[in-house]
């Protein structure tokens, strides 16, 4: 059963059922450390121990080699387009998320255009109240990334 779960009432806030709106403001936090290149310490807060940014081509990223992955782009933008939520508990507290992310971003190693990747990408991810009762990733799984029209395409690279 997929449940659309935005609830304003303060009494959820940081204790009861994740909502909506704290899955798109800890995905909202997300995209800007990545646009910005924070360091690890900053990123790592937003997700659970030990949790890897994990890809449809089977490779997983921790947070080092996500950083350094992204060092590669330019002018990112992420945007949310879609979002489901699924409850994993009776409380709310662990939810699933499916959605879609439009992603954009010029390779810095092209000079020569075309050199922007424009893309759909297929997120799976599991969102859990952290000890202070903020929301972080459990699980973080890009299962698809559809090119747009104009897109040059995008060989990510070992995490190692």
């Amino acid at each position: 059963m997929v449940l659309k779960i935005d609830d304003p009432d303060p009494r959820n806030s940081a204790t009861g059922a994740i909502t909506e709106a704290e899955v798109r403001r800890l995905a909202e936090e997300w995209f800007e450390a990545v646009r910005r290149g924070d360091p690890v310490d900053v990123q790592e807060r937003l997700f659970a121990p030990g949790v890897k940014i994990e890809t449809w081509t089977g490779a997983a990223f921790d947070r080092p080699a996500h950083i350094r992955l992204h060092r590669n782009f330019e002018n990112e933008v992420h945007h949310m387009a879609s979002l489901e939520l699924m409850r994993l508990d009776d409380e709310g507290t662990r939810v699933q998320v499916t959605c879609t992310v439009e992603w954009e971003a010029d390779l810095k190693a092209k000079q020569k255009e075309p050199r922007r990747v424009k893309c759909i990408v297929h997120e799976d991810l599991d969102i859990e109240r952290g000890p202070g009762g903020a929301p972080r990733f459990s699980r973080y799984f890009s299962s698809a990334m559809e090119y747009l029209p104009g897109s040059v395409p995008l060989d990510l690279p070992d995490p190692d």
